[in-house]
């Protein structure tokens, strides 16, 4: 589902949101 939505509005976006949550869950552990 979520992948499906960040292919829509695009790769790169859906990527870039990915690489923000890894960065919170990295400072938040």
């Amino acid at each position: 589902y979520i992948l499906k939505l960040e292919s829509q509005r695009g790769p790169q976006r859906g990527m870039r949101l990915h690489w923000i949550i890894l960065a919170c869950l990295l400072l938040g552990g």
